[in-house]
């Protein structure tokens, strides 16, 4: 109500504040940005603290170490020469002050080490034995003293190695400014069981060695340095350098640790460090770089490689890829392709040798199918590998060569070959191993035995061992420069169709005892190995006459492939069943991931293409009876009904892209004509005609060959 009063009236608040007191939300942000200063303030007097230790820790070190030289210079000479044997015992100065104060990044520093290993090394009683290794009788202390200082004397060996690596007196035997071959020997003899024999025995010497190599490998990263040091030391050698020239220093050193290695990998010290030993294959041409004594031992080395990597087989590829080295040349790709080629290189041997069981040699070939498909799937082998313009002679009229296909795993190649990066011809030879029947026969022989032993047979573990060949096989074809070899030898020596459908395809399909696969792909368990199957056996009527097929009854018998006697129980019907699910059964407008996708393509592609040559053949000569073609699963009358239902649907069959009828008709495979029958496929093809006009005409020039065949078109 207005009182007449026009003057401004002071307002007084009662809860006592002022006019430029803060309010609530303002109080909370400063009281936020105080905190916030406190304890950025802290984390810098923290860090400071830390920084300070560190720096005073660091030239309290190097005067310390500057004294220490000092004294010991005095007291043994500039480079050791005046110590002697007592120097060396438990209690002396010499050796303690050489861990503490050696430099080996410059020659006083490798030379006063030498001095040391000349002297441990000529320090010996009366029976021959090293003093240095002998305190370690004098109890269990003085053997824990003993290996202490072992460790350091190897640890400042190696170190040693992997500094200099790069100097070319490494690559000789003799070397005028440091005596290489004396920290060679002082590590061959202290890693050598025998050597500690005399003074703990022979069980505790083994034990002894074992965990001064499993500390090399896990403390001091053994076999990545060994790599560095081949990488940079070990040229590769060819035939003749083979056998004209000596071990060197590094391929001697490599040689002694990894032989030394395995021969100890039963101790936990040194089982726990085997994965370290996949990185030593990680360089390129390993074999040619340590021809003599590595590569003798390069079928163990290979299965211990094999049994770590298998592991990472299951896992994602990017902890595989995490895992690679990348300082080589080519860095992760090149690292991976090294690995790739040096265990192709040395499979086929490998797999054929050994003493193992049945058992024991199916699961060691599924670890190195599960592994070889991984590699294959991170290197970019068709930047690798150059693709062969070499086209097949004697091939049926009708068909083409074996071509490269589409990967149905899912995985793509994930690394990529450096841009301007060359590929040497060992590493490209090395990769061709992949293809060689070396390998494809001894993998296929031990993973698909004709005989199982007595053994029963866990179906889900045969399913998963098939299924790991299969894979393999598949990424190794989908590479254009190995695709048409691998085919070939598969199907000829590695004689893979008549193991796969005797040892798995022939039980599983008569007892309906498939096991799907748990990927993306949505594998019933069949798919794949029919589509390798198929890839093979058509590989191989491409490139045989027809008298294989008839007398000498290759790759298959003819009894397999269909028995009047059981016309379900043949390789046929199992064809016919896998058709008839990709093409009809099955919905073509049901979600499906791309692996799915690409693995049913693939199949309908391989199994309508043997059908087509096996219907060939038999039209020249007949072994089964024409009606084994013909499907009894969809009558032509079904088909025409379904057909004409589906045009009405979507205004013409040229708009019912998404339906089975169609996918049924744009199928590559060319085996309509006898898919019913020549008579009754005629009657649904003209009743086709009828429900869609000049059809034909709009057909990608891809498409229209194969409708003209099964009689849409004269």
């Amino acid at each position: 109500m207005f009182t007449g009063s026009v003057g401004s009236k002071r307002r007084v608040d009662l809860r006592g504040n002022s006019k430029g007191s803060e309010t609530r939300e303002q109080i909370l942000a400063r009281s936020r940005r105080d905190r916030e200063r406190r304890k950025q303030l802290k984390l810098e007097n923290s860090s400071a603290v830390v920084i300070q230790a560190a720096w005073r820790a660091k030239h309290d070190l190097g005067v310390a170490n500057s004294q220490v030289a000092t004294n010991s210079q005095q007291q043994y000479g500039l480079h050791g020469e005046k110590a002697s044997r007592s120097d060396i015992g438990l209690d002396a100065t010499y050796l303690q002050a050489l861990f503490f104060c050696a430099d080996i990044t410059h020659q006083d520093g490798i030379i006063k080490l030498a001095q040391a290993a000349s002297l441990v090394l000529t320090s010996q009683d009366s029976a021959g034995n090293l003093e240095f290794v002998m305190q370690a009788q004098a109890g269990r202390i003085s053997c824990a003293r003993a290996q202490v200082r072992a460790k350091k004397l190897l640890q400042l060996c190696l170190n040693a190695f992997i500094a200099n690596r790069k100097l070319p007196e490494l690559q000789q035997q003799v070397s005028k400014a440091v005596p290489w071959p004396k920290l060679l020997d002082l590590v061959i003899k202290l890693t050598d069981p025998k050597t500690w024999q005399p003074a703990v025995g022979a069980s505790e010497a083994s034990a002894l060695v074992a965990r001064l190599v499993g500390f090399l490998a896990s403390k001091c990263s053994l076999f990545p340095r060994l790599a560095q040091l081949l990488l940079a030391a070990c040229p590769p050698a060819n035939h003749k350098q083979h056998q004209q020239t000596v071990m060197s220093i590094p391929e001697t050193l490599a040689s002694n640790l990894a032989v030394r290695f395995l021969s100890l990998k039963r101790f936990p010290e040194v089982a726990a460090a085997q994965a370290s030993m996949a990185k030593l294959l990680c360089v390129p041409l390993l074999w040619l770089r340590c021809p003599h004594v590595l590569f003798s031992v390069s079928s163990r080395i290979w299965e211990v490689v094999i049994m770590c990597l298998h592991p990472d087989s299951a896992k994602d590829l990017s902890t595989f890829i995490a895992w690679l080295p990348a300082d080589q040349p080519d860095g992760k790709a090149g690292a991976a392709a090294a690995l790739l080629a040096n265990l192709a290189q040395v499979s086929g041997a490998a797999l054929q040798g050994g003493k193992r069981s049945q058992e024991e040699g199916i699961v060691l070939a599924t670890q190195f199918s599960e592994v070889m498909h991984m590699l294959l799937c991170v290197v970019p082998m068709s930047s690798i590998l150059a693709v062969s313009d070499t086209v097949m002679a004697d091939v049926d009229e009708d068909q083409d060569a074996a071509q490269p296909q589409a990967s149905t795993s899912g995985s793509s190649e994930t690394l990529s070959w450096p841009t301007g990066a060359t590929v040497s011809p060992g590493l490209s030879a090395q990769l061709h191993c992949l293809a060689e029947p070396a390998l494809l026969k001894a993998l296929v022989q031990q993973t698909l035995p004709v005989q199982l032993s007595g053994t029963p047979v866990d179906s889900m573990q045969q399913a998963g061992t098939v299924r790991s060949l299969c894979k393999m096989l598949q990424g190794i074809t989908t590479i254009p420069a190995l695709c048409q070899k691998a085919l070939i030898f598969t199907a000829g020596p590695a004689d893979f169709v008549q193991r796969l459908w005797s040892s798995y395809l022939k039980a599983a399909w008569t007892q309906s005892s498939w096991v799907p696969s748990n990927d993306d792909t949505s594998d019933p368990g069949w798919m794949l190995p029919i589509v390798v199957l198929c890839r093979v056996y058509a590989t191989y009527l491409n490139t045989t006459p027809d008298t294989h097929t008839h007398r000498q009854q290759r790759p298959l018998p003819l009894d397999q492939l269909y028995n009047p006697d059981s016309p379900t129980a043949g390789l046929l019907p199992l064809l016919k069943f896998a058709l008839w699910q990709v093409l009809w059964v099955e919905s073509p407008s049901s979600p499906m991931a791309a692996p799915a996708r690409a693995l049913r393509a693939a199949l309908k592609e391989a199994a309508g293409k043997l059908l087509s040559q096996l219907y060939d053949r038999n039209c020249r000569r007949q072994f089964v009876p024409p009606e084994a073609f013909q499907t009894d699963s969809l009558p032509p009358e079904r088909f025409r009904v379904e057909m004409q239902t589906a045009a009405a649907a979507a205004g013409g069959l040229m708009q019912a892209t998404n339906t089975r009828v169609w996918g049924l008709l744009k199928s590559e495979p060319r085996c309509s004509r006898w898919w019913w029958g020549r008579t009754a496929w005629n009657s649904a093809t003209w009743a086709c005609e009828k429900v869609t006009v000049g059809a034909v005409s709009t057909l990608s020039p891809s498409t229209a060959p194969h409708y003209c065949r099964m009689g849409l078109s004269s």
